[in-house]
């Protein structure tokens, strides 16, 4: 697995792994452990990771 779920002292969730540190993407818990899994499953490269993000939440809007 390249990429891992972190917990944040701000209550929030994150991820690492690959030379990669991230907080404070999500809030909910399920949510990121969906999300790192789909980073996993496609093999993200940490060079995209920011892309992305950015991507997941503009599909939301």
């Amino acid at each position: 697995m390249r990429y891992r779920m972190i917990a944040c002292s701000s209550g929030q969730f994150g991820l690492e792994g690959d030379g990669v540190y991230i907080e404070d993407v999500f809030v909910s818990r399920q949510e990121m452990v969906h999300f790192v899994g789909r980073l996993n499953r496609f093999d993200v490269s940490p060079c995209h990771i920011y892309d992305v993000i950015e991507d997941y939440f503009g599909e939301l809007v």
